[in-house]
């Protein structure tokens, strides 16, 4: 589109925040999804909004490692999703790795490009509970689809592994087709994660293009980018007011670095370090398109894993823009500040709509691959995710007026249930209030006095329970770093099985162990996001119920009966005698 150059002083507003799916990754291996990641998005030649992910029921590598792509249901918003469904036509002995999209507007045409594991012998051996795995990578192949043809085509390699020193090609983010008509996809050349039994060597790693002169017809790998000291994986580009492209690197200095060509791709300047700090994860640019050769970086602003008050995360998942070429930058906007041990949200991938409008997808999990909220069962297999679509508006100016319209936006919890729409907040005098006002009443303030947020449900409410989780989300990520400054109290499970609850929270015992011997209710799975993310932070859970027993006991024959009970089973009550009920 043509587009006003974005001005200096534009703030993003978070417009709207939607998971595409969610990931069960504390479910049975092999029953179903447990593991997605490396989200992509574009358009499709109909104005419709395509996503795209790597995704297995086992681990990353696995060999039912493939691809699922979901398409937006509402145009270009990109608030409802269709099923997932997986790109056909993968060998069943391999993986397929980082989809790619790209919207070429020059010929109409919706790639997707992707990797695809080749060559047994490249395999990584079994490990003790590990099948075996495939390192990341393989040859390049693509996809396309357009409005003549709105089937995937059949799949075309584009650069085979054995083709340069036989190291598996590995991609991350989008192209760009440049102003003389070139595009040039980012690719890199990973040898340190294939086994010995990979006729391949780490001195062939290098980051590269791979170059198209012809509109896609035929591809032509360009560049041999190193240095010393670090790896320069997972690059991303764009193209300067100079005519030059810029590649911008994930490496393992705490900081990005960038090299620059002025030739297509055929020669690159030494890679140098930018002022941008990188966790060593992907960042992606999107240079806009508007006059003025605005550039938009979607990264992780720290420098390491645990520089972020968190133990090994990856957040404060920013915006940024430049407007000299990438120098400098300015933020506009945090997708995701949340300071939570083992938390990662990162692998962005951005995308313009309209004028007005950048999408952003990422991945959001923890390093053990737990999920952040219940699992969602989408079809026969069960879907995957830990991605989400937040959009970000580009406004005129950071006025008062605009600030009080941020106030305003809806509230989106993780599973896609809006404020307005599947739920309303009140105060105590029956007045509508926004939600975001209720879970700063019940949060603020909560490190310096004892606070007790009591929620009542429905126990088959899943919006109750949804509201639930948000909320005990936001008490994690607000927690002081004291030890014991937080706990999870919950009715569901009796005192007297509190034991049960521990030996589970420090790993002793199996989930069906707490199930079976904590008499859980039957829908546990509506609690267990709860009860999961208290035992990855590290937070108690308390068993709060009387022992149902004693509560038949007092219903039978009055509460004054459990006077006699013995001193073992006065413990698991409140003091006695207990108030009665209040009016």
């Amino acid at each position: 589109p043509t587009c006003k150059p974005v001005p200096t002083n534009a703030v993003g507003v978070p417009e709207f925040s939607q998971f595409l799916l969610k990931h069960g990754g504390q479910e049975p291996k092999g029953e179903r999804v447990r593991y997605a990641h490396m989200a992509t998005i574009g358009l499709l030649p109909n104005k419709t909004l395509l996503a795209a992910w790597q995704a297995s029921m086992w681990y990353e590598g696995a060999q039912d490692q493939t691809i699922y792509t979901t398409t937006s249901l509402d145009g270009e918003r990109g608030q409802a999703w269709s099923l997932p469904m997986e790109l056909p036509g993968r060998p069943s002995d391999s993986a397929r790795w980082s989809p790619v999209i790209f919207s070429d507007g020059a010929t109409g045409l919706t790639w997707l490009f992707y990797t695809q594991s080749a060559h047994r012998q490249c395999l990584r051996p079994a490990e003790g509970k590990h099948p075996e795995l495939w390192p990341p990578g393989g040859s390049i192949h693509a996809v396309t689809v357009s409005v003549e043809r709105p089937h995937w085509s059949p799949p075309r390699t584009l650069l085979a592994q054995e083709d340069e020193d036989f190291v598996p090609k590995v991609i991350a983010n989008q192209p760009i087709r440049a102003s003389s008509g070139a595009i040039l996809l980012p690719f890199w050349r990973e040898a340190r994660t294939a086994p010995a039994t990979c006729p391949t060597s780490v001195d062939t790693e290098s980051a590269g293009v791979l170059v198209s002169l012809d509109g896609g017809s035929t591809w032509q790998a360009r560049g041999r980018i190193r240095t010393k000291g670090t790896h320069l994986i997972e690059g991303t580009i764009a193209e300067l007011e100079t005519g030059c492209v810029v590649l911008m690197f994930r490496t393992s200095k705490g900081w990005a670095y960038r090299s620059e060509s002025c030739d297509a791709g055929t020669t690159w300047a030494d890679p140098s370090p930018t002022t941008i700090r990188n966790p060593d994860t992907k960042m992606n640019l999107l240079g806009w398109h508007a006059p003025g050769h605005t550039l938009l970086l979607a990264y992780n602003n720290h420098k390491g894993y645990n520089d972020a008050g968190c133990r090994k995360c990856r957040t404060h998942l920013t915006l940024s823009m430049s407007q000299d070429g990438g120098l400098n930058w300015k933020n506009l906007a945090i997708a995701e500040k949340a300071k939570v041990n083992f938390k990662k949200s990162h692998y962005p991938s951005l995308f313009q709509v309209g004028c007005d409008r950048v999408l952003l997808v990422f991945s959001r999990g923890y390093s053990c691959c737990a999920p952040t909220a219940s699992v969602v069962c989408v079809g026969s297999g069960g879907i995957a995710v830990g991605l989400s679509s937040t959009g970000a508006t580009l406004l005129e100016s950071a006025s008062p007026k605009h600030h009080k319209h941020t106030q305003t936006i809806p509230h989106v919890l993780d599973n896609g249930m809006q404020e307005g729409r599947d739920f309303m907040a009140y105060d105590n005098k029956g007045r509508p209030v926004s939600f975001s006002k209720v879970l700063e009443s019940a949060l603020t303030h909560a490190h310096l006095e004892p606070k007790v947020v009591f929620l009542g449900e429905y126990h088959d409410d899943p919006v109750a329970h949804a509201l639930e989780l948000e909320i005990f989300k936001r008490a994690v990520d607000n927690k002081p770093s004291r030890e014991n400054s937080l706990a999870l109290s919950l009715e569901m499970f009796e005192r007297d099985v509190q034991g049960v609850m521990t030996e589970y929270l420090k790993g002793c015992i199996r989930e069906r162990d707490l199930e079976k011997d904590g008499r859980s209710w039957p829908n546990y799975s509506d609690y267990r996001p709860l009860v999961e993310l208290a035992r990855s932070q590290l937070v108690p859970v308390i068993c709060a119920n009387a022992p149902r027993r004693y509560v038949s006991l007092a219903g039978r024959t009055g509460r004054d009966s459990l006077h006699d009970l013995p001193p073992h089973a006065l413990a698991s009550l409140p003091p006695l005698p207990y108030p009665s009920p209040s009016e």
